[in-house]
């Protein structure tokens, strides 16, 4: 059980983050925007199913089936292709005359 001083300076740390090495937040970030995504995707795929069997009367297996097949193809596309293609456009539009070139990499982050 932990006791009461160590969660008073728990909180005393976490309410004066100047005092806290920012060195490894990225991977603890990664860890919990990953499960969120997990967490939610599954709640997606449940619903998603269950009002597309209702709507389209196909057995469950096949509506499951479509269902992961769409958010799959979505997920690609849009959190994979659409960064890459700004990153893309970023990197072009860099080559441009200053200023112009700042104001597309601006645009591109």
């Amino acid at each position: 059980m932990i006791s009461k001083n160590k969660k008073f300076i728990g909180l005393l740390l976490a309410c004066f983050p100047a005092i806290a090495y920012a060195n490894g937040g990225g991977p603890i970030l990664l860890f919990i925007s990953g499960s969120a995504f997990i967490f939610g995707q599954i709640w997606i795929l449940l619903i998603e199913t269950v009002l597309l069997r209702k709507a389209s009367g196909l057995s469950t297996k096949t509506t499951f089936k479509h269902v992961f097949l769409a958010n799959l193809v979505s997920t690609l596309i849009v959190g994979l292709g659409f960064p890459f293609l700004l990153a893309l456009i970023t990197a072009f539009a860099m080559e441009l005359p200053q200023p112009y070139g700042g104001y597309a990499s601006a645009l591109g982050t």
